[in-house]
């Protein structure tokens, strides 16, 4: 079956504002499949090694690129050559899967977690950084808040949320329309479990339910009323990150003592926080514990796409800039360029030593 959507156009680097970032191949999935219009990929630098999605929703020219790895490291080297070629970004949005913490809230299966600063963070805490004192562990995240722009963007989905006026399952019907394909990030018929932390997962016989022998054992299940209705709930709050994936219910419950505004565990968004102004938007596909199954990850990553597109619709977008003017251009001849000119968390180690040598007063290579 062909793809639905034919590239119609290729735009330079420098008309893409907004990047969209994921984490796993199935994320990206249900990233392309929420673009309006699809376009060519720029001509790149020899230097980026990321392959790009490009396209636009709604009124944005959307760059979209998965890790090549899971984890913060990769998210910061995919991120640097980002920015470096796609030098007109406004922000950035890591959107993908999560394992969801309910010891402080009513997350469930399906949920999707926003994060936003809480008073605690800025909205994501890197919750395996820090050191160990004799008080315990003492968590040092240094991450930069979520940026205010989006802070502002996603008060007016509250409000959206809050009046019932928004589209997000209406993307998911339109991609499902579009590409029958996408029927494979449908809901799942699969029950959602909540165990009682530390009752780790029992082996279940071949081509059982997942957790079908775990469930037999009622009173480990916590007891929660049902909800009303298919459609997700959405959190905002705080997002923890760190490199290691968490599959232990005591581990994430002493995440959530430590850090009691999270909401939903992942692996990459301490890797970006500092290279660029980003949020990170996450479908709650497990508990973070023992009993992770893959039957809800890809229903997760749709409706965080969705919601992702019903951001970008409320986002402005940008006046078409005019071009600029030959005269106003910079001219890098002698030390006319200034350290501060150049933004050093873009740019490479071997770029920024050829810099310094080349516009340092006295330099020996003047």
């Amino acid at each position: 079956m062909a793809w639905p959507l034919k590239e119609v156009k290729q735009l330079a680097c420098s008309d893409y504002s907004i990047a969209w970032i994921c984490a796993l191949p199935l994320e990206k999935v249900a990233a392309r499949n929420m673009l309006d219009e699809l376009h060519k990929t720029p001509p790149l630098p020899d230097i980026d090694s990321n392959i790009y999605t490009c396209g636009r929703i709604h009124d944005h020219n959307i760059v979209i690129v998965c890790q090549s790895d899971m984890g913060s490291v990769a998210a910061a080297v995919v991120a640097n050559q980002l920015v470096n070629t796609f030098q007109r970004l406004r922000c950035g949005l890591l959107v993908g899967i999560a394992g969801g913490v309910p010891d402080n809230r009513d997350i469930r299966l399906g949920d999707v977690v926003i994060s936003r600063p809480d008073g605690r963070s800025g909205g994501v805490v890197a919750h395996d950084r820090g050191r160990w004192t004799l008080a315990g562990f003492e968590s040092t995240p240094y991450l930069n808040g979520v940026p205010q722009r989006l802070q502002n963007v996603f008060n007016e989905l509250e409000s959206l949320l809050m009046d019932h006026e928004n589209r997000i399952m209406d993307y998911i019907q339109a991609a499902t329309s579009r590409n029958p394909l996408f029927e494979q990030f449908a809901r799942p018929e699969q029950e959602d479990y909540l165990f009682v932390k530390g009752y780790g997962h029992l082996q279940r016989d071949e081509g059982a339910a997942p957790c079908a022998l775990c469930s037999e054992n009622k009173s480990m299940l916590v007891s929660r009323p049902p909800r009303g209705g298919s459609f997700p709930t959405v959190h905002f709050g705080g997002v923890a990150s760190g490199n290691q994936l968490v599959n232990d219910g005591l581990v994430r419950s002493q995440i959530a003592e430590r850090h009691p505004g999270v909401f939903a565990l992942e692996m990459e968004a301490a890797g970006l926080m500092n290279v660029f102004g980003c949020a990170t938007i996450r479908g709650i596909c497990d508990y973070a514990d023992s009993h992770k199954n893959n039957c809800w990850q890809n229903y997760a990553a749709a409706v965080a796409a969705a919601v992702t597109k019903e951001i970008l619709r409320i986002i402005p977008g940008t006046a078409k800039r005019s071009k600029p003017d030959a005269s106003n251009a910079l001219s890098v001849s002698g030390s006319e360029l200034s350290h501060a000119a150049v933004p050093r968390a873009f740019i490479g180690r071997d770029e920024l030593r050829w810099i310094e040598q080349v516009f340092t007063p006295n330099s020996s290579t003047q």
